[in-house]
């Protein structure tokens, strides 16, 4: 990892954004990967995926496929995307993530 860190300084230097200082640059985008509770909640499983992305090294993890009301074209072949509707997941997720 150092031999790393020294090709790419800027990648693993912190960064601001606004009021938010993130310890180096590298970030998750949003993906779709079907581990949310059935329903679009928070379970152990969605947890312990982005625990795993945090432990190794990502500091911005942008939550995958959220949006603020989860109507899916064809709710057969996303029954466990995630939903931020539901006010009471927010907090899981944050709780979560800062772990």
């Amino acid at each position: 990892m150092e031999e790393v860190t020294k090709m790419f300084p800027k990648l693993f230097s912190t960064v601001r954004i606004g009021g938010l200082e993130i310890k180096n640059r590298v970030a998750m985008t949003a993906m779709g990967v079907n581990l949310a509770a059935a329903g679009g909640g928070v379970n152990d499983d969605i947890i312990a995926f982005y625990e795993a992305r945090a432990r190794g090294g990502i500091r911005l993890i942008d939550p995958y496929l959220t949006r603020p009301a989860w109507r899916p074209l064809c709710p057969s072949r996303a029954p466990k995307r995630s939903k931020l509707q539901d006010r009471q997941i927010i907090p899981v997720y944050v709780h979560s993530l800062h772990r």
